[in-house]
Formats: structure tokens, sequence, C-alpha cells
């Protein structure tokens, strides 16, 4: 499963590692295209290589409840994003640990996670991150070149480990755009 597939690269070296088959999921319909497109022309093409145009927490939600498992998700997503054809916004700090509570669901036994985000500021609390095992690869994979400033695009594989609980509240979408949870609890001070 590759998530946030863009044009699908991932998708693409999964296919011709071997993977039988791979799902690619992205917001933008223009990047499902090229995502597309470059599998065909690599020769991959057909109901094993699904380009799909979904938001990507709707699909997991919905994965989720049909019981889908993967072996490997591909979890690259963008830093930051309040696209329009969202209703709420995403945050790559403040949301990475409740995506992986449920990616942990869609995990099999001993699936993989490859987590990666250009976020320069990121922290990852491991501790906080549950059933599996943690471990940073960004300097086995870094593309030699690729990145000048250190630290700017990190990488970790995350080994399902176990199933974790996933409550009520870790499915739950952040309801609002930023700009309005900010405004909203603004009022509510001044009200108190």
């Amino acid at each position: 499963l590759n998530l946030f597939s863009y044009t699908g690269s991932f998708s693409v070296y999964a296919a011709a590692g071997g993977a039988k088959t791979v799902t690619s999921v992205d917001l933008s319909s223009t990047y499902t295209e090229w995502c597309v497109k470059n599998l065909a022309k690599n020769g991959f093409e057909g109901k094993n290589y699904p380009c799909i145009t979904s938001d990507a927490w709707n699909y997991l939600l919905e994965a989720r409840e049909e019981g889908k498992r993967w072996q490997l998700v591909i979890f690259d997503p963008p830093s930051f994003s309040n696209s329009r054809k969202m209703e709420y916004d995403f945050d790559v700090q403040r949301d990475y640990r409740r995506w992986m509570k449920v990616l942990n669901a869609l995990l099999a036994r001993e699936g993989k996670l490859v987590f990666s985000t250009n976020l320069g500021t990121f922290s990852m609390d491991t501790k906080a991150v549950r059933g599996f095992e943690v471990q940073e690869i960004t300097a086995q994979v870094a593309a030699p070149g690729f990145t000048r400033r250190l630290g700017t695009a990190r990488t970790w594989l995350l080994e399902k480990q176990q199933d974790v609980r996933i409550t009520a509240a870790d499915l739950r979408t952040v309801e609002k755009k930023a700009g309005r949870d900010q405004r909203e609890e603004h009022v509510e001070e001044k009200s108190m």
C-alpha cells in the first residue's frame, strides 16, 4: 500500500521488486493518472495495480472496515496539508501517532511500515508508537547528493510486533481546519 503515492515511484519499485499487488492512493486525480502511466510504462497494469483517487485517511478507514491487510505500507505524507478537497487539515507532527495506530491494524503479522517525512523539525516519540519495533533508516536510504541539509528528509522502518488498541478518538479526523480551530479556542478562552 502506497499512501500519498504522488507519481507512483514507490509503487513501481514495489512492483518491480516482486509485489504481487500494489495499491496506490493519492488525493489528486492528476497524480493518480500519472501513477497509472508510470506503472504501465514499467509493465505493471491491471487489477493487481489499482491506483485510487481518495483522501488517504478515508481510504484507511474503509480498508480497516473491510478487513484489508498489507505486508508493506509506504507512508510518505506531506508535512502539512489543508487541501480544499479535505474537510480537515493534516499536520504530520500532530497526527503521525494516530495514523500509525490505524496502519498497525492494516498490516499483516510482521508487516512493515516505511515512514518518511521531509519536515526538518519532526520529532518521533518512539515510546508513544506502540505495536512496532522502530528503527531509523535515514542513513541507509538517503540518496547521495539528494539531501544537502542533514535532518530534512528522515525515514523509519517500523516492523509490526503486535496489534494495538484503537479508540474512537483515534478514528476521528480533525473536525475543522486549523484556522477555525484556533478562533474557536480563542472564543472559548474569552468566555471562560
